[in-house]
């Protein structure tokens, strides 16, 4: 009974997709395009052996004329109809009526349940209408090797659209123009020189929300992450293995970094484990990897208890590590009182 008034209560709920919608010409025919995007929560998914599904059926009326098609969506777990994915669908369709103005009408009903959508709009073709088109989402993870690409309508444009690249930093790296067509090599490793969030803008008034993506570059590539990655290899290398790191040519750092990796007794992925528990935990007012904590950290691991004194009367804030293992304990204290602790005891 309470499952029936709750499955009642969810089709009553009305949903709104995200619908975009474009007109352009293209060899003196006019299309128009238009896109849906629906979060999967806010669909309605019923089970069979098969998996989870949903129908939707989606309708286009252009001046009285009828497009219609049918969406079917299957995902295997319960938890993804839930998530923030997006059901994503688009009509693309040719134009021969030729008048000023046309009227359209979008139907979108969920068929495994009482929920509808209808959005009317008319379209003035004495308007001139631009978009653009790219072959990733937006926020996409991206890295070396990968392209954008973005497609301009209609084509030929009487006049070019600016545009410019910002990197991780809020710096612009790049300044252009495009006429119709614009694809991205994401291989300048001179460009994109870091790992981070990018970010494409058009200097036009129709394009104010930039496009951004997330580009990862490998560190061996990217002189800022591979030398940072090599300071903080202080509790594995030797002074003489770092300076022989921070020597090789791009083209060899990759072997290079191997090559060291072999001959320590610690696996890369354990040692960058700790320098990630050390930056996580020793960085709030303290020096993270290169604290006094992760020093006995990365020579003795985690202590087995930890005491901590941070309101004494007459005295500076200090906390004790207990390794009863080696019969050790360690004295940090916090001289300056915004987190920096020193070590300044062994018994």
């Amino acid at each position: 009974m309470l499952f029936s008034f709750i499955y009642f209560f969810l089709n009553q709920i009305d949903f709104l997709p995200h619908i975009d919608y474009h007109y352009f010409y293209h060899r003196e025919t006019l299309y128009l395009n238009v896109e849906y995007k629906i979060p999967y929560y806010d669909l309605i998914f019923i089970y069979d052996q098969e998996g989870y599904k949903n129908y939707l059926l989606f309708q286009l009326y252009i001046n009285g004329k009828l497009f219609e098609k049918l969406d079917t969506t299957m995902v295997s777990d319960y938890e993804e109809t839930q998530s923030n994915k997006n059901k994503t669908g688009f009509f693309n369709i040719a134009l021969f009526n030729k008048s000023l103005k046309n009227d359209f009408k979008i139907f979108i009903k969920d068929l495994n349940a009482e929920r509808e959508f209808e959005k009317k709009f008319t379209i003035d073709l004495k308007k001139p209408n631009i978009f653009i088109k790219v072959n990733h989402r937006e926020e996409a993870n991206l890295t070396i090797g990968d392209s954008l690409i973005f497609q301009i309508f209609p084509y030929q444009l009487k006049e070019p659209i600016f545009y410019q690249i910002i990197n991780p930093e809020e710096r612009i790296i790049k300044k252009d123009s495009v006429t119709n067509y614009l694809k991205i090599y994401l291989t300048d490793i001179n460009l994109f020189s870091q790992s981070g969030n990018y970010r494409i803008e058009f200097l036009k008034e129709k394009f104010k929300k930039p496009f951004s993506f997330y580009f990862t570059i490998p560190f061996y590539l990217s002189d800022k992450e591979y030398f940072k990655k090599i300071t903080y290899l202080i509790y594995v290398a030797t002074p003489k293995e770092m300076e022989e790191l921070k020597k090789a040519k791009r083209e060899e750092r990759l072997t290079k970094w191997q090559e060291f990796w072999e001959k320590k007794d610690i696996s890369e992925e354990e040692y960058f484990r700790k320098v990630d528990y050390c930056e996580k935990n020793f960085s709030r007012g303290d020096k993270g990897v290169f604290s006094d904590r992760a020093k006995i950290y990365f020579q003795y691991g985690e202590p087995d208890y930890i005491e901590n004194f941070p309101y004494e009367i007459d005295r500076k804030p200090y906390i004790k590590w207990y390794y009863y293992q080696y019969n050790k304990v360690f004295t940090f204290v916090d001289f300056k009182g915004f987190g920096e602790y020193i070590l300044v005891s062994e018994k």
